[in-house]
């Protein structure tokens, strides 16, 4: 059965809480000077945070309440408005909810510096030497992957912490998510994270023009990347440029988005974005990359399912992958990296083991107007081809 939200205990709801993004930007702004909600709500939203005021104000007067905000009447601008300013407490407090930075990530900016002192040393003599390779940082560990098993997940709910950085659902687990989440606007998103494997900038970054739904592909040229949520094209990661081909199920969920967006084309009319991309809002403004991560995230917490994050998508995607028996080759291949076969056996031997005589994944899978509700395994790929594409043609008159 699906688990509760209200199973979560208070401890694991007040330690999520308090790591919010939100909370931090108050608590950082505060600090500094005097702030209100209605100018809380602009700074936030400069930031990306499309938050409205039922959740802010809520946020200011837990805050308050918790002794980290004092707060007082005031005339701002010709109106009277409610004033908040950090205290003590939340000035220290604020400190702790800074996000610490990984030694993976400290290697990535130290190799950066160091290939920009290279450069200024050996074209431009501009230094004596490259000081960043004399820096020493701390080892990176690669963490496993770890499968959500029942005995972690009893233990998640009653301490609420996740058994590891890196955490996979069992196939269960997948089709409960996929169940949860049929009626989001972005279902066929969330199901091509899942049995693709893509990166969320490849996602957020793919148009139509890099997509065949006759021949079934679609092709990872460029991604997005977000350096303090301002976005960048660039090409995707070394050896990642590739291209997917999509089974019928995947050809049937990019042709229902489509027709998705050409219906809320004709409903927005001239205000409606044409960005190009596939993946969009409801009006056709592209996803930005780190909106997608947090939709996710929201989603697992209405969900009540255990935490994963979205890039552990790509973990499941292979475990998938290697559960069906795909040769590790081509999975490497089709999620356009190198994987680690000792990180990975582990994870899908034990999947196996957990889902053995429970089935296939048990996600909802809606078929285009005209479709038949299942393939006739007597049928031939052509055939089946074909049919699919005159259920698409149907959908999109």
């Amino acid at each position: 059965m699906p688990i509760s939200v209200s199973s979560l205990p208070e401890v694991a709801r007040v330690r999520e809480f308090q790591r919010g993004a939100v909370r931090l930007h108050i608590l950082h702004h505060a600090a500094a000077e005097e702030i209100h909600g209605a100018w809380m709500t602009e700074e936030l939203a400069s930031h990306g945070y499309r938050i409205s005021p039922g959740t802010l104000y809520p946020t200011l007067h837990r805050l308050e309440a918790e002794g980290l905000l004092v707060s007082e009447q005031r005339v701002v601008d010709g109106r009277t408005r409610r004033v908040y300013k950090a205290t003590e407490a939340g000035k220290q407090g604020k400190k702790g909810l800074r996000k610490i930075t990984s030694a993976a990530t400290m290697h990535r900016i130290n190799d950066t510096l160091s290939s920009a002192l290279s450069w200024g040393v050996k074209r431009e003599q501009l230094f004596p030497r490259n000081w960043a390779q004399l820096v020493e940082l701390p080892a990176v560990t690669r963490p496993k992957p770890l499968v959500w098993t029942s005995e972690r997940i009893e233990h998640w709910k009653r301490i609420g912490e996740k058994p590891g950085p890196v955490m996979v659902w069992t196939p269960e687990l997948t089709g409960q998510f996929l169940d949860f989440v049929k009626d989001d606007w972005l279902y066929e998103l969330w199901h091509s994270f899942i049995f693709l494997g893509p990166r969320r900038g490849e996602m957020a970054a793919l148009p139509w023009t890099e997509v065949s739904l006759d021949a079934l592909w679609l092709r990872i040229s460029q991604q997005i990347v977000e350096v303090a949520y301002e976005l960048y094209g660039e090409a995707p990661k070394t050896d990642s440029v590739r291209t997917l081909s999509l089974s019928l199920e995947s050809g049937d969920n990019l042709a229902a988005f489509r027709a998705k967006q050409e219906k809320q084309r004709q409903q927005w009319g001239d205000a409606y974005v044409e960005s190009g991309r596939v993946w969009t809002h409801e009006n056709g403004e592209a996803l930005h990359p780190d909106w997608i991560s947090r939709r996710f995230t929201r989603l697992i917490e209405l969900s009540g399912l255990p935490p994963v994050r979205l890039h552990d998508l790509r973990h499941l995607a292979t475990t998938l992958s290697l559960l069906a028996g795909h040769d590790i080759k081509v999975v490497q291949e089709k999620l356009g990296a190198l994987l680690a076969p000792d990180h990975l056996r582990h994870v899908h031997q034990r999947a196996a083991r957990d889902d053995a005589g429970r089935g296939r994944v048990g996600h909802v899978r809606r078929p285009l107007p005209g479709a038949h509700a299942a393939d006739d395994p007597g049928d031939s790929l052509a055939e089946r081809h074909r049919r699919l594409l005159r259920a698409r043609r149907q959908a999109v008159r």
